[in-house]
């Protein structure tokens, strides 16, 4: 099974991310959950950055994409996969807030709309 994630770094280092619900893993709604600008990477040298949230890591670029190798042991490394087509507006488009409140807005308007007849 494939638990389909993305993750953005914007051109200031912010990481955002976007978990897609309609997945095999997750099995819910066509969406996304956006975690927006939780984390700020910033260039040191070379291949190596700091993160806010994580410390310092070396970026590897692997066959399949890249994995983050933190120097804090106690941190596991993190596997991201090939780049994507999809850009920060797509997945946007898709929140599951959103969605959701339009859900509920159109509902709530098409009770009014009931109720007034």
């Amino acid at each position: 099974m494939i638990d389909e994630w993305y993750i953005g770094i914007d051109k200031d280092g912010y990481v955002s991310d976007y978990d897609y619900r309609g997945d095999a893993v997750d099995q819910e709604d066509n969406c996304y959950v956006i975690n927006l600008n939780w984390d700020r990477f910033t260039h040191l040298s070379g291949n190596r950055f700091t993160s806010e949230v994580a410390g310092n890591f070396t970026l590897i670029k692997t066959e399949d994409g890249m994995t983050l190798e933190f120097d804090d042991a106690s941190i596991n490394s993190e596997d991201i996969g090939q780049k994507t087509n999809l850009n920060h507006s797509d997945l946007v488009a898709a929140d599951c807030d959103a969605s959701r409140s339009t859900i509920t807005r159109a509902d709530s308007e098409q009770k009014a709309y009931e109720k007034s007849k």
